[in-house]
C-alpha cells in the first residue's frame, strides 16, 4: 500500500522531522496552516519545474474564428480526430500549406490558442496541457509519485527559513534542488503521465 500524499498525513512527520513532536503551551511553533501553505508552494514549486501535471481537455473552436481563449498553463499539443496538429508560430499564419479545411496547424497566442486554417465549421479538439496547480486542499497531490518526496525537503527549508535558521534552510533547499535535478534529468522520461499521482 502507498502512502497518501496528503496535507493530513504529512503534516505530523514534518513536525517530527522539525522536532515539534508535541505541542507546547502556547501551540505549535509552525501553526497546520502554514505547513499547508509550505507543502501547497512545494507543489506548485514542484509541478512548474518539471511539467510533471498533465492534462486532457476538450476545447471548443467555432465557425469563423480561429482563436479560443485557454487557462491552461503551457500547451503541449492539440489534436483533431486522432491527428496531432503541428504547431507554428503566428508570423506563419497564412504562409503555410494547407491541404483541406479541417484543422492543421496550431500556435499560442498569449491566453489563447488558435487555430490554421481558419474554421469553416465548429471543431473540437483534444489539447494536452501542463495545469497549473494553484490549490492543494487536504487531496492527493496530483505529482508522479517518486516526486512526493521532494515536498519534504521544501516545506523543511521554508520552516527553517521562517525560524531564522538560514543555514538549515539553504541546506534543504540545495538538497531539494538536488534531488528535483536528478529526478528531472533521469528519471522524468520513464515517469507515468496519468493524472492520479503518477
Amino acid at each position: 500500500m502507498f502512502f497518501e500524499y496528503s496535507a493530513e498525513n504529512m503534516i505530523p512527520i514534518i513536525r517530527s522531522l522539525l522536532r515539534e513532536d508535541e505541542e507546547g503551551e502556547q501551540g505549535y511553533f509552525f501553526a497546520d496552516d502554514t505547513l499547508r501553505a509550505y507543502i501547497n508552494m512545494a507543489i506548485c514549486v514542484i509541478a512548474e519545474l518539471t511539467g510533471s501535471r498533465r492534462g486532457v481537455s476538450q476545447i471548443e473552436f467555432l465557425n469563423g474564428y480561429r482563436l479560443a481563449s485557454i487557462v491552461k498553463h503551457k500547451i503541449i499539443a492539440l489534436e483533431y480526430n486522432g491527428v496531432a496538429l503541428m504547431k507554428i508560430i503566428p508570423s506563419q499564419i497564412s504562409h503555410v500549406p494547407i491541404n483541406g479545411s479541417q484543422p492543421q496547424y496550431w500556435f499560442e497566442y498569449g491566453n489563447y490558442v488558435g487555430i490554421e486554417p481558419i474554421p469553416n465549421d465548429d471543431y473540437t479538439l483534444t489539447m494536452y496541457s501542463i495545469d497549473n496547480i494553484e490549490n492543494f486542499d487536504n487531496i492527493k497531490t496530483l505529482l508522479p509519485y517518486m516526486l512526493n518526496n521532494l515536498i519534504f525537503w521544501y516545506v523543511l527549508a521554508k520552516a527553517h527559513e521562517q525560524d531564522g535558521q538560514m543555514v538549515a534552510s539553504s541546506f534543504y533547499m540545495r538538497l531539494f534542488y538536488q534531488e528535483l535535478d536528478y529526478a528531472t534529468s533521469g528519471l522524468m522520461a520513464s515517469f507515468p503521465r496519468g493524472n492520479d499521482n503518477g
